[in-house]
C-alpha cells in the first residue's frame, strides 16, 4: 500500500481481468475446461512481453472502476505475438482514469518455449479483422482498503471510453453487496497451493509474503497458539530458511501487549526467537520488520529491552545485520542501545516511545548533557560511523542523532546525518513546546533534500505561546505534503493556519492532502440512517474554502481532502454497503466546495477513506 491519499491503479487489476476476459474468448471455441488448462499455464497460453501504462486521471479511494478490452491489429506477423488494449473507466469521474497497452506472445508452458498460436486463435484474429465486436461484459471491481475482488459482468459495452448514456444507472441499481471477501481470495491461493510443487511455491509467495500478528492482553493463549501455528509452519520444511514459507516472507510484523505480569509464553520458550532466526535468508529484495511490544496501560506504557530473552535480542541483531533489511520500526520500547543500528544497512527507520540508553543522554530525553565539538571535515563510513536514513519516522520523544551517529563523542554534524533524507513523517503535540523545537530541527537539517513530508498532529495548536508551527517553506526539494489534523474539518482550519502560516509555500511543492477524523456530533450517532448531510452536520465547508483559495496555493497541481471515516460506528442496518457509502459521502463533499472543484489549477479531489469495519 502506498503512503498518502492518492494511489495509482496497480498493473495486477488489469492483468487479473485480462486474464478473466481472455478465458470467455477461449471458452467460446475450446469449451470450459480447456480454457480453463490454458488460464492455468496448462497448455499453449498468452505471455506477456511488454506493458505500458498511461495513467490519465489519479484513481480515488473508493470508487468502482469498469475494465474493457480489445484487439489492435498488427501489420506484422501474427504468429509474433498479440496486441491489446485495455481501459479503466471510472464510473464516478465518467471518464476513463488509466489505459494500458500490452504485447503479448503465445507460449508452450508445457516444453517451455514459445511457439505459433492454436488454430482456433487464428480463427478468433480472423472474426475481429472482419469487425466481430470481441470486447465481452465488463468486469467491475471495486476499490476498498483491501485487495481487489472481481464481480459477475452485468452489460456489455461496445467500446470503454463511451460505455453508454444508461450505463450509471444500471450500474447504481446492481446488486453491489455480492463483493467477495478476502477469505475467498486465500481460500483460492490455498486450494491453488495443493495443485503442484510450482503452483504452491507461487501461492505461498502471496500468502506469506507478509505477516501481521497483533493482539491484546486479553488473550494471551490465543496470540501464543498463532505463533506456534507459524512456528510449526516453517519447521515443517527442513529447509524452510530458502524454499519453505519462510523464504517467502519479506514483511513481517509483531504487534502484542503484555498484561503484567503476564508474559507471552511464546517469548519465553523460544518461539518468536526461532521464528526471527529463519527470516531474511534467502533473496535480495528489501524486506521490512515490524516489531511492538506494549504493557499494559495500567502497568506501564513500554517495555523493557533489557528483560527480553538474550537469544531474542541475538537474533533481532542478526537481522539488523541482515543487508535485505531496508525498513525497521520499533514502538513502546526502554532501554534500548542505541547503537542497535551498528553495521546494519536499513534505509527506512520508524521509530516511536522509545527510550534510548547513552552515555550522552539522560533517560527520556532528546538533548544530550553536553554538546560535542563538530568537526566538519571529517570523514564518516556508513554502517560504521554514520547511519543516513532515506525515509525517517519519529515522534520527536528520543535523540534520533544517538540512533544515527555512531560515534563516541556525537561528533557526525546533523546535515550529513540527514545528507540522503527523503521521506520524513512527524509525529509531534502542537502543544509541545520540546517535540515542535525538536521537528523544527529536523526539517532544518534535511531541508535541502526532503522530497515528501507527512505531519501528524495530537490536539490542537496552542492558544498562548507558540503561535506558529513548523516553517516548511525553506525546503527547497519539497514535493509532497501530507498534514493530518487530529480533529475532524470544525477545527481543522485552526490547523492548517498553524502550519501554512508562512506567506509562500516550498518552492517546488506540487501535491497536498490534508487528512482529518469524521466524527458524530453529540447524540448525532444514534440518529444516523446512512445519510452523509448527517455525518457532516455543522461542518464549515466555507471556512475551508477559503482558506485554500488563496493565491499561494495556486503553484499545486493536486490539492486533495481526505476523510476518515470510522465505519465501526456506522450500524450495519443503516449502512449495509459501507463501500457505497464512502462514495456518497465523496460526492457529498465536492458538492461544498464549488469554487475549489470549479477551479482549472490545482486539481482538487476529495478521497474518502474507512478503517476496517469490525476488528479481526
Amino acid at each position: 500500500m502506498l503512503s498518502g491519499a492518492i494511489r495509482m491503479l496497480p498493473v495486477d487489476y488489469f492483468e487479473s481481468t485480462r486474464m478473466k476476459w481472455f478465458y470467455l474468448l477461449a471458452q467460446e471455441h475450446l469449451g470450459s475446461e480447456q480454457a480453463r488448462a490454458m488460464v492455468q499455464g496448462q497448455n499453449i497460453g498468452l505471455s506477456v512481453r511488454s506493458m505500458e501504462m498511461n495513467y490519465v486521471r489519479k484513481v480515488a479511494y473508493p470508487q468502482t472502476i469498469v475494465f474493457g478490452y480489445k484487439f489492435v491489429p498488427k501489420e506484422e506477423d501474427p504468429r509474433s505475438g498479440v496486441c491489446l488494449k485495455g481501459y479503466a473507466f471510472s464510473l464516478f469521474l465518467r471518464q476513463v482514469a488509466v489505459t494500458i497497452g500490452e504485447n503479448l506472445v503465445w507460449y508452450n508452458y508445457k516444453a517451455s518455449v514459445r511457439c505459433d498460436p492454436p488454430e482456433w486463435a487464428s480463427r478468433m484474429f480472423s472474426e475481429n479483422t472482419q469487425g466481430t465486436t470481441l470486447v465481452p461484459n465488463p468486469f467491475h471491481v471495486r476499490f476498498i482498503s483491501t485487495p481487489l475482488t472481481l464481480l459477475p459482468p452485468t452489460s456489455s459495452i461496445e467500446d470503454p471510453d463511451s460505455p453508454g448514456p444508461d450505463y450509471l444507472q444500471r450500474q447504481r441499481t446492481y446488486a453491489i453487496s455480492l463483493l467477495q471477501s478476502d477469505l475467498d481470495r486465500f481460500r483460492a491461493l490455498s486450494s491453488s497451493a495443493l495443485v503442484s510443487r510450482a503452483f504452491r511455491h507461487k501461492a505461498h509467495k502471496y500468502l506469506f509474503g507478509q505477516i501481521r500478528l497483533s493482539g491484546g492482553h486479553d488473550d494471551p493463549v490465543k496470540r501464543t497458539r498463532r505463533l506456534h501455528t507459524l512456528r510449526q509452519l516453517i519447521d515443517a520444511d527442513p529447509d524452510s530458511a530458502t524454499t519453505g514459507i519462510a523464504s517467502h516472507v519479506n514483511d513481517f510484523q509483531l504487534n502484542i501487549t503484555f498484561g503484567f505480569p503476564n508474559i507471552l509464553p511464546a517469548m519465553e520458550d523460544g518461539t518468536v526467537t526461532a521464528i526471527l532466526n529463519k527470516l531474511f535468508k534467502k533473496g535480495s529484495s528489501p524486506c521490512s520488520l515490524h516489531l511492538t511490544f506494549r504493557m499494559h496501560p495500567e502497568w506501564s506504557p513500554i517495555y523493557d529491552w533489557s528483560a527480553l530473552d538474550a537469544g531474542f535480542r541475538e537474533a533481532f541483531t542478526s537481522l539488523c545485520h541482515n543487508p535485505r533489511l531496508s525498513k525497521l520500526h520499533l514502538s513502546c520500547f526502554g532501554g534500548v542501545p542505541a547503537s542497535i543500528l551498528q553495521h546494519s544497512a536499513v534505509e527506512n527507520i520508524s521509530f516511536e516511545s522509545l527510550i534510548l540508553s547513552h552515555p550522552l543522554y539522560d533517560p527520556g530525553v532528546v538533548f544530550p548533557k553536553t554538546v560535542p565539538k563538530i568537526d566538519d571535515q571529517g570523514t564518516f563510513t556508513d554502517g560504521e560511523d554514520v547511519i543516513r536514513p532515506i525515509s525517517i519516522e519519529t515522534d520527536c520523544r528520543y535523540p534520533l542523532k544517538a540512533v544515527l551517529d555512531l560515534t563516541s563523542d556525537l561528533r557526525v554534524p546533523s546535515k550529513v546525518l540527514f545528507s540522503r533524507s527523503r521521506d520524513l513523517i512527524l509525529n509531534i503535540n502542537c502543544r509541545d513546546k520540546i517535540e515542535v523545537q525538536v521537528a523544527s530541527a529536523l526539517l532544518v537539517d534535511a531541508e535541502s533534500t526532503l522530497e515528501r513530508l507527512t505531519v501528524r498532529m495530537n490536539g490542537l495548536p496552542p492558544t498562548t505561546g507558540l503561535e506558529v508551527g513548523l516553517s516548511v517553506s525553506r525546503l527547497a526539494a519539497l514535493r509532497n505534503l501530507q498534514l493530518v489534523c487530529a480533529t475532524s474539518l470544525n477545527t481543522a482550519t485552526k490547523e492548517l493556519q498553524y502550519n501554512l502560516h508562512e506567506s509562500r509555500l516550498p518552492p517546488k511543492l506540487k501535491s497536498l492532502d490534508i487528512s482529518f477524523p469524521v466524527k458524530f456530533a453529540d447524540g448525532r450517532d444514534l440518529e444516523f440512517r446512512g445519510d452523509p448531510d448527517l455525518l457532516f452536520y455543522g461542518y464549515d465547508f466555507q471556512a475551508i474554502e477559503d482558506f485554500l483559495l488563496q493565491s499561494k496555493f495556486d503553484q499545486l497541481t493536486s490539492l486533495s481532502l481526505s476523510p476518515k471515516v470510522h465505519l465501526a460506528d456506522l450500524h450495519e442496518k443503516y449502512v449495509p454497503d459501507r463501500t457505497a457509502f464512502l462514495e456518497n459521502c465523496q460526492y457529498f463533499l465536492l458538492q461544498h466546495f464549488p469554487l475549489l472543484t470549479g477551479r482549472w489549477s490545482p486539481q482538487f479531489d476529495v478521497l474518502v477513506e474507512g478503517d476496517a469495519p469490525f476488528w479481526r
